[in-house]
């Protein structure tokens, strides 16, 4: 079998209309607009550092796991350890000036002063914040070299949903709320997020006060609430990134450069790259890979360590879904059935496992004592126990893939993807 690479035109059903990625993808591979093939891309954006927003809002937010970005003022006294808290939990904090000037009225040295000054005082008082972005305040944007110095991208507010891949990253439009706008409600919220899944694209929520707290156009929490309600209902069309998280994943989705070599009956070897600086562009992408019609699952590694993935079928085709970073080595992508214990280069004893897909438990049968772990696509622990020579496994779990290692003296003789049917 043979691989060439070409330019890409996406027209899967999953994405709903073709989008026109500016990369070199084999054509075994799809690259996903928005993460996890999702239908649209969402953030949420809180400016000014208003009382409320740390202890009312963001556990709004932390309920559902989604991650919000802080644009912070950092002469309008922050709440440092709040932020540090909530970037140490995936929240993005970043820039949103020192004093909130009008960029537009300063000179190009004041200007500087604002970007470099804020993102120096938001590093140093939150240490996991990288600081990449900016909010420009009162939605004017300053002089752009000076801004592309310091930040991958700047934030203006024109409430308008932004394409797939936005023609400005330094004039990134977003829809404001509360009480000044006409995004008050839950009804309000959702409708926005509809229209960004029915264009496929980026919907990104400018946020200041929250209930009486005093800042500008206040959200009340209650309308907030019911939205995230459902935003997690529907989370299978939407992905929440934070405002870098998207920016980045848009850049490197752009960018890709998907090879595949090694290919055989029961491998694939698949490298992603791209011509962005890995220090700043190294968030996941998601990728997927057509299945042979003769395998009877996918287990995906990177050199010894699991990758988690998923199978999913679309319009009658088996697909393995899974994350990569650009830029950090080939992926193996193997027929489950042919997966050994030897995989993780610890041991050479080999578990026996059947039947794979199940539908009621699986049998893992070892020589000896072992230990027997799954695990959720997304690398949570959902079922361990213990077992000599034969040990019953998976009962009880809802229907999807799961990644199963099996370990045997403190060492991983046993990697597999499995399946509840």
């Amino acid at each position: 079998m043979k691989t060439k690479n070409f330019l890409l035109l996406i027209t899967s059903a999953s994405l709903g209309c073709p989008v026109t990625l500016l990369a070199q993808v084999s054509p075994a591979y799809e690259v996903a607009t928005w993460r996890g093939f999702k239908a649209a891309a969402v953030t949420y954006t809180l400016d000014d550092n208003t009382a409320n927003q740390l202890p009312v809002a963001i556990p709004l937010f932390d309920q559902y796991n989604f991650k919000t970005t802080l644009f912070t003022v950092t002469n309008w006294g922050p709440n440092w350890g709040g932020l540090r808290a909530a970037s140490a939990n995936g929240h993005e904090v970043t820039s949103h000036t020192v004093t909130h000037p009008s960029l537009g009225g300063l000179t190009v040295a004041q200007q500087l002063a604002e970007l470099q000054q804020s993102q120096a005082t938001i590093r140093a008082n939150v240490p996991t914040a990288k600081c990449e972005t900016v909010a420009y305040p009162f939605c004017v944007t300053g002089n752009v070299p000076t801004i592309q110095s310091y930040y991958i991208a700047g934030r203006i507010c024109n409430d308008q949903i932004m394409p797939a891949t936005p023609s400005d990253f330094y004039n990134l439009t977003a829809i404001s709320t509360g009480n000044a706008s006409r995004v008050q409600t839950t009804a309000n919220f959702n409708a926005k997020v509809d229209a960004a899944r029915t264009a496929r694209g980026w919907c990104v929520f400018l946020t200041h006060g929250i209930n009486n707290d005093g800042g500008y156009s206040p959200t009340q929490s209650t309308e907030l609430a019911g939205h995230l309600a459902y935003m997690n209902a529907n989370n299978a069309d939407f992905w929440v990134g934070t405002f870098a998280d998207v920016v980045k994943y848009i850049k490197e989705r752009n960018a890709a450069v998907v090879t595949e070599s090694t290919v055989s009956a029961t491998q694939f070897s698949m490298t992603l790259t791209d011509n962005l600086p890995d220090l700043v562009y190294n968030v996941p992408v998601t990728v997927r890979r057509q299945l042979p019609t003769t395998w009877t699952g996918a287990t995906v590694m990177r050199g010894t360590t699991p990758v988690p993935s998923s199978l999913v079928t679309s319009a009658g085709v088996r697909y393995v879904v899974f994350e990569a970073v650009p830029d950090q080595g080939a992926v193996q992508v193997m027929n489950a059935a042919t997966v050994t214990g030897t995989l993780a280069g610890t041991g050479t004893a080999q578990a026996s496992i059947w039947p794979n897909p199940y539908s009621a438990e699986m049998t893992v049968a070892l020589p000896g004592p072992f230990e027997a772990a799954v695990y959720s696509v997304n690398g949570k622990l959902v079922w361990t126990g213990r077992g000599s020579g034969s040990l019953k496994i998976g009962a009880g779990l809802a229907a999807g893939s799961y990644l199963l290692k099996v370990i045997q003296q403190g060492r991983v003789v046993e990697t597999r993807t499995i399946e509840k049917q």
